[in-house]
């Protein structure tokens, strides 16, 4: 709790990044993404550590951390599953797995935010994405594959009421990038 302010009352009523800046400002709003992208990062990274310590296979401790890395931050114990909507953590996730395909998610993401000025239509848009590209480029993979679906599916399900309100035109618009 921010400024005496719980995040998790106010607008999508999710502790994320987006919701953060719309009502708690942009210092702490950075804050926000730095912990939420910060938390894939060194998640995957620890992971790494004890995977090559333990001598376990890395490729799936990798995979299973980032499932694991995300479900903590859309549905934490501490906030009564109450969290984010994962979409900065999967990006530090996707970061940390593949840094050219996590380039081109974040350049659609960035595109779409841009062109129609919608967030959670950025986030859905990459996440499709993340599941074309990524499909794609690791279809040999069963594991992989599990991975990108189970990223892809929890980004677009934590935005199921943000695609009705798109539907219905009346989702809420940002300019962070037509300023």
């Amino acid at each position: 709790m921010f400024r005496k302010i719980d995040i998790r009352t106010k607008g999508s009523k999710n502790a994320g990044f987006t919701n953060a800046l719309r009502f708690l400002g942009t210092k702490i709003s950075i804050l926000v993404f730095a912990f939420d992208f910060s938390k894939g990062i060194i998640g995957m990274f620890i992971c790494q550590i004890f995977g090559k310590m333990l001598n376990l296979d890395l490729g799936m401790c990798l995979l299973i951390s980032g499932i694991c890395l995300v479900l903590g931050h859309d549905f934490p114990i501490f906030f009564e599953f109450k969290g984010g909507k994962g979409v900065l953590t999967s990006l530090a996730v996707i970061l940390y797995l593949s840094p050219i395909i996590s380039l081109i998610c974040l350049i659609s993401w960035i595109l779409t935010i841009k062109l129609s000025r919608y967030v959670s239509l950025g986030a859905c848009v990459a996440a499709l994405i993340y599941l074309i590209v990524g499909i794609l480029v690791y279809h040999t993979s069963v594991y992989y594959c599990i991975f990108i679906i189970t990223i892809s599916g929890l980004i677009i399900w934590n935005h199921r009421a943000n695609i009705k309100r798109l539907i219905n035109c009346n989702e809420n618009k940002s300019n962070w990038f037509n300023r």
